[in-house]
């Protein structure tokens, strides 16, 4: 049974024994919130984001209990596992509120189930991610389902610009978002440093930096080890040493004890003994330093994060790093008087303006949780530290 969002809060508020002298005491008068819970009026943004803050309820659930399929997340778990009618008939626009992309992405993991990939597949979800300054989190599952076969110059365009954009999911790394993650950084491992032919010192060092900065958590195993062996072949540059090749050993040692010398995401694998053998037959030329076609920045640390003022100021990012038009907001529903207002005052969004915003920017509710659970995105620099 399809829900309202107002009618889930409500659910949710009784579940949990929330009662409406609680809401009130948040600001929220009685008559207001059984006027949105009916659907009668609309509510801002920061009247339902003090709500389910109140409710520990995040968006992803929100949209999950909702039961409606423009507001559940896409994973590769779902992808990869949903009925093959369902995603065939998503494929084919069964659902009107489906924006065009991830129309191409249910075609590609359709094709990818059947082993029937073709080659404009890859080149549609490609050409739509180069034309991006940073990616959400639909975005990263393009990029996901397509790492392992595209060809390097056109992975290194993209690992770019999911590195310029990391810091975004800084504090938010759940299990499918974590999944992505490591199956990019796997990609990016096998293409720029197991290729013999893509191997050079600015690859080799991107890829490096770009592991060490990704935010990570305790309980994933696999990115921390990752991130261990990374720091280990940094020391390379001049040769293997003997102590390096002493903490591999043992960091690989344990990996295996840990079932996890061998990684594997749910669209590849990556043997880290193999790529420890590669470095200790040849290290120097991992640090070459040829004219590439496809240059990468000198990237190292992050800079210091600054907070933006509100949620306002992260739709203006987005909508700025997808190259959305004022005229494709008005013609999404939203007014630009409303929309400059939202990105200056703080609450003048109102939830169903948010959901026109969220179908145009093509955003899914866990990119909403990622802005709410980290609030601390850099505005005024969007690259890295050279390091050279």
């Amino acid at each position: 049974m399809l829900k309202t969002i107002g009618q889930v809060i409500n659910d949710v508020r009784r579940e949990k024994h929330i009662s409406l002298a609680q809401i009130a005491d948040l600001g929220i008068s009685k008559s207001r919130y059984y006027r949105f819970i009916d659907g009668e009026i609309d509510m801002p943004m920061f009247d339902i984001m003090t709500i389910m803050d109140a409710l520990t309820l995040s968006f992803a659930e929100l949209g999950q209990l909702t039961n409606k399929a423009c507001l559940q997340d896409i994973t590769l778990h779902w992808l990869l596992t949903t009925d093959i009618a369902e995603l065939t008939d998503r494929a084919n626009g069964s659902d009107e509120q489906d924006t065009d992309f991830r129309r191409l992405i249910f075609a590609y993991a359709l094709a990818l189930r059947e082993d029937n990939i073709k080659r404009d597949q890859d080149e549609a979800i490609f050409q739509r991610l180069v034309t991006l300054e940073a990616f959400t989190l639909i975005d990263l599952v393009g990029f996901a389902l397509i790492a392992p076969t595209i060809s390097a110059d056109k992975f290194k365009l993209l690992y770019v610009r999911y590195a310029a954009g990391m810091a975004n999911f800084q504090n938010f790394l759940n299990s499918d978002i974590y999944d992505l993650v490591l199956t990019i950084h796997m990609a990016a491992i096998d293409k720029l440093l197991l290729q013999p032919e893509n191997r050079s010192y600015n690859s080799t060092m991107f890829v490096i930096e770009t592991i060490l900065n990704q935010y990570t958590e305790p309980q994933y195993m696999e990115l921390r080890l990752l991130q261990q062996v990374m720091q280990l072949l940094k020391t390379t540059t001049d040769g293997v040493t003997f102590t390096t090749t002493n903490r591999m050993t043992t960091l690989l040692l344990s990996a295996k004890t840990h079932q996890i010398a061998v990684m594997k995401t749910r669209l590849m694998s990556l043997d880290l003994s193999a790529l420890w053998t590669e470095f200790q037959v040849g290290a120097s030329k991992f640090w070459v330093k040829p004219n590439e076609h496809v240059q990468l920045p000198k990237f190292s640390t992050l800079p210091p994060e600054e907070m933006f003022n509100h949620y306002g100021d992260v739709f203006r990012w987005i909508i700025k790093q997808k190259h959305v038009t004022p005229g494709m907001v008005v013609d999404a529903g939203v007014s630009t008087y409303k929309l400059y207002k939202a990105y200056n005052e703080n609450g003048y969004l109102q939830l169903e303006e948010l959901l026109k915003l969220m179908h145009l920017l093509d955003l899914m509710p866990s990119d909403i949780d990622v802005v709410l659970r980290r609030r601390l995105i850099n505005v005024t620099n969007s690259t890295w530290y050279q390091y050279s």
